[in-house]
């Protein structure tokens, strides 16, 4: 490209020199962008600020801002003050230096500074303090394309690593003011490197572990020997290589690394000279040929030595030890080529280094890919070598960099006819010269008269004419003078618009006396107007124009409303909208969209304006805040336990802390976990989403795959028997399953057994009742238990005691228990064994014989069935009956005066008599039927024999009774 293409540098694409124009105010043209300067051992160098100005300048300032191996502000940021460099700057060409800069990659800015404000644009670019390296050599140094295996080239990762991308085999042409570059897979290392070869890798290598920009430049030939070296450094014979592929005329293959050095060096310094070369020489100094290791050490010590006489600097170099080649389709090294390349290492006070020994890299033709040339990862193991051969404290501590020889400033004169300018180099220099733009020689003169529009690249040669030294280069821009508007002269209520001179110069005169730049405008009229004015130059300018402006009436003021509440969470939006009908006007919002309702997700402050036919705005309506809240971080699931486990079980999980919380089962919510932590039990895919104090959804979280295993089928119960049965009865349950781990439970005691016939049972004379529930359960291999099988009630009820008979009256027989007896109890009443009609405690008998009774209890069972239970058969009571007694009073005598009467038989209407033994009746009682025994309470009665009769139709009979109480 050509370097001095128009226009204007932003940061972070390729720095052109600019045209003058009524944006740009300075033009930086020192240093080129991504210039290195080379460092000294206190890790500091000068940089060189230098261009050309428009205008009329207080000063020009500059300031430094760090940057990291990506190009970008190093965190925290690293940025110098802006620093004034120049002060009262004149006549459009400045030259200023930065001292003492710390070695690192920085993003220069420079700004023209007038009445404290500043004019124009500001001019940026990247320059380095750090490492400037030359390499040279042959085909291993300037790199090769292989010929029978693909080749890989590797770029530089780091942005740091730079290069001058050209090509230039030239003997006799000047080289170029460089254009810099980032090392690149394909890029061209110049002058004379074909691609990146090692050297990205190395770059990269140089910056990461030293924490500066590099610079490399590659003057490398192909096939050249060092012989044909020595001989180009002398500009002695033409050589022919080994091969006979190349002659190399005078000066070659050594004039590229003496221009690299007498040009670049000089402008940016120097570190070191890595050179790699005898490859080519193996055939050349095989034994009988007659060359020693000693010829070889004498020509590259003269090929070191010219290095310095030719720049007057001791320049530092780093040899490789290299000697492989493929002759007559072997491997071949040569002693005597690399002995002679350790003889110039080893030279005491020479100022040589060792560098890495190639041989053995890829150290056979078979691994090469031409049998030669590196390739793949011998590439990243070259760089690492050349990097460890200098990452030494040897070479770190004595080697000798190089600074940067001061570029000189050409001075510039006044305006001459036809607004031209001379120019005129510092005194003390020697073979002067002047380029145009596109590298035409314009002159060799120490001064030089330039017409508009010219850009000038300057330089010379230092007193010794070896070292050139670059002028920043000139861009000659005299005045060129406009009378502009900055918009339309058809105005809006309020709008100004300004008639302005377009030049930075602060001399003006215009027609009206105004001598500002500017002349503003905000009444409808018609105008006219010329000026005036004179550059920094003395070059002067004139314009002249004339003006109609109209004023037209703004629209009304609108007012917004949003459809939604203004506060929203990130990711979502609200409706902004006009509050009524806008009609035939274009909303204009405040973030520069045009629809009548705008979705804004941003926060902000919002309003509209409406835009009529005449492209006039309203004043800005009323202000709505949007505030976006931020989402919650994307939340983490964590299981308590195994997420795999049997289907009656679950895992315990738990999501990030938050506000609220919602969770998902195979994308489908479940309304019924709301908390942090829940309990999983069904299979499924689940994932949790989080809410924070704004109300604001997180993102989900990642899936949490839960797994059941299933439950082994219940036992089939088989009841062998009644299961509701009075004590003394048992029942067995046999639990049938294919698996062995069987376990009989009731819902009272846990685990009762676990075989797989189990027999209920209780003891006959059991005074206790029980309902009890029984169901199995199995468990697998892995341990899942099933489901209870079928649930069996088993019910028993106690028994009634075993009861014995008590004659409790002369015709009263009463069943009793030795212990207390149970609620509900009945009674079963046999004569002679014949069951009689009478189911109460107490019967009343007339009969002689034998009886005997059975307690009995009926219940009514949990699930309505009813049950009947038997105590034993009692003992045997043998009964007399006396056919003369047919009523009786008993007790007598009676201690207490309560007595029972019975009869024999049922008699009904009887009448109960009772009177003194002296015939006084005391009282009497009707009883309607004498089914049993009758209480006759006499405890109101003194001591003594008293009469009770009972008549009833025909029977009378009279009993005496005693109270002794």
């Amino acid at each position: 490209m050509n370097f001095f293409k128009k226009g204007r540098l932003k940061f972070a694409i390729l720095f052109v020199f600019a045209a003058f124009n009524t944006i740009a105010q300075i033009d930086l043209t020192m240093p080129a962008n991504r210039m290195v300067y080379q460092r000294n051992k206190q890790n500091t160098a000068t940089i060189y600020v230098g261009g050309s100005f428009s205008g009329q300048l207080d000063r020009i300032e500059a300031r430094l801002t760090r940057l990291d191996g990506t190009g970008n502000p190093k965190t925290p940021l690293d940025q110098t003050e802006w620093k004034n460099i120049v002060s009262n700057p004149s006549k459009g060409n400045f030259l200023a230096s930065m001292p003492d800069q710390k070695g690192g990659w920085y993003r220069l800015e420079v700004r023209g500074i007038q009445n404290s404000v500043q004019l124009g644009e500001i001019s940026t670019i990247k320059v380095g303090v750090g490492e400037v390296i030359v390499v040279a050599g042959q085909s291993n140094t300037q790199g090769e394309n292989a010929t029978d295996k693909p080749n890989i080239f590797y770029e530089a990762k780091d942005d740091r690593v730079n290069c001058i991308n050209f090509q230039d085999f030239s003997t006799s042409k000047p080289f170029k003011y460089p254009v810099i570059s980032h090392i690149d897979a394909n890029s061209f290392v110049g002058p004379t490197g074909k691609n990146s070869w090692c050297w990205g890798p190395l770059g990269d290598l140089i910056a990461k572990n030293w924490d500066v920009p590099v610079i490399i430049f590659n003057a490398a030939i192909g096939d050249s020997n060092i012989t044909a070296w020595r001989a180009g450094a002398e500009f002695s014979t033409t050589e022919i290589d080994q091969f006979g592929r190349f002659d190399f005329t005078k000066g070659e293959p050594f004039i590229q690394l003496k221009k690299t050095l007498n040009y670049f060096c000089s402008l940016m310094g120097v570190r070191t000279i890595l050179w790699q070369q005898g490859e080519t020489d193996t055939g050349i100094f095989q034994e009988g040929t007659g060359n020693t290791s000693e010829i070889f050490r004498d020509n590259l010590k003269q090929v070191v030595q010219y290095s310095r006489s030719y720049t007057d600097k001791d320049i530092s170099w780093v040899i490789a030890k290299a000697s492989l080649q493929k002759l007559n389709g072997q491997t071949t090294y040569s002693q005597r080529v690399l002995d002679g390349q350790q003889m110039v290492i080893n030279l005491p006070n020479f100022n040589t280094f060792a560098g890495p020994n190639t041989d053995l890299i890829q150290p056979s033709i078979y691994e090469r890919a031409d049998g030669v040339h590196f390739w793949g990862q011998g590439l990243i193991d070259l760089a690492n070598g050349w990097f460890n051969s200098m990452n030494t404290p040897n070479f770190i501590n004595n080697s000798k960099p190089h600074l940067a020889i001061p570029p000189q400033s050409a001075s510039l004169g006044n305006c001459v006819n036809n607004n031209q300018i001379t120019a005129q180099l510092p005194q003390g220099f020697t073979d002067y010269e002047w380029y145009t733009d596109n590298y035409s020689q314009v002159t060799k003169n120490q001064s030089i008269t330039a017409i508009n529009n010219k850009f000038m690249v300057p330089y010379m040669k230092d007193a010794s004419r070896k070292n050139y030294i670059f002028s920043p280069p000139i861009n000659f821009t005299p005045a060129k003078l406009v009378i502009t508007t900055d918009r339309s002269t058809t105005l809006c209520e309020g709008q100004t618009v300004n008639i302005t001179a377009n030049t930075f110069n602060n001399n003006y005169n215009w027609s009206n006396g105004i001598t500002t730049k500017t002349i503003p405008i905000k009444t409808a009229g018609s105008y006219s107007f010329s000026v005036n004015s004179q550059d920094v130059y003395g070059c002067v300018a004139q314009a002249s124009g004339n003006f109609a402006v109209t004023v037209n009436a703004l629209p009304a003021t609108p007012k917004i409303i949003s459809e939604s509440s203004p506060n929203i969470c990130e990711g979502t939006s609200v409706i902004l909208r006009p509050e009524s009908s806008i009609g035939n006007l274009d909303p204009v919002w405040s973030n520069d969209t045009y629809n009548t309702a705008v979705s804004i997700n941003t926060k902000g402050s919002y309003s509209l304006k409406l835009k009529d036919s005449k492209n006039c705005e309203s004043l800005p309506s009323n202000i709505i805040e949007v505030k976006v809240n931020p989402n919650p971080t994307k939340p983490d699931i964590v299981a308590g336990g195994p997420t795999t486990f049997c289907a009656d079980k679950f895992v315990t999980v738990a999501t990030s802390p938050n506000s609220n919380y919602e969770w998902y089962r195979n994308d489908v919510i479940d309304p019924s976990f709301k908390t942090q932590v829940v309990n999983l039990s069904l299979q499924g895919d689940y994932k949790s989403k989080v809410f924070n104090e704004f109300g604001c959804p997180s993102a989900f979280s990642d899936e949490l795959k839960i797994s059941n295993w299933a439950l082994p089928d219940s036992p089939i119960i088989t009841k062998n028997g009644t299961t509701e049965f009075c004590a003394g009865g048992s029942v067995e349950l046999l639990a049938s399953s294919s698996l062995q781990n069987l376990v009989w439970k009731t819902t009272d005691t846990g685990i009762f057994s676990t075989n797989t016939r189990i027999t209920i049972n209780s003891l006959s004379d059991s005074k206790t009742s029980s309902n009890t529930t029984y169901f199995a359960t199995v468990t697998d291999e892995r341990g899942c238990t099933s489901l209870p099988s079928e649930k069996v009630l088993v019910a028993i009820r106690a028994n009634p005691s075993l009861p014995f008979i008590d004659r409790v009256g002369t015709f009263t027989l009463e069943a009793k228990a030795p212990i207390l007896g149970l609620d509900g109890t009945s009674y079963d009443w046999y004569f002679r064994d014949q069951l009689l009609n009478a189911k109460e405690k107490a019967i009343k008998v007339n009969q002689s014989g034998n009886y005997f009774v059975k307690a009995k209890i009926n219940y009514t069972l949990p699930n309505g069935n009813k049950l009947e239970c038997y105590s034993g058969q009692s003992s045997l009571f043998d009964y007399f009956e006396d056919p003369s007694n047919v009523f009786t009073v008993f007790p007598n005598p009676t201690k207490d005066g309560r007595v029972t009467l019975e009869t024999k038989d049922d008699v009904s209407g009887a009448q109960i008599l009772v009177f003194t033994t002296l015939g006084q009746v005391l009282f009497e009682t009707t009883v309607d039927v004498f089914n049993n025994r009758k209480l006759l309470d006499m405890r109101d009665l003194p001591n003594g024999v008293y009469k009770i009769r009972l008549k009833s139709g025909n029977l009378m009979v009279t009993k005496s009774v005693i109270i002794s109480k």
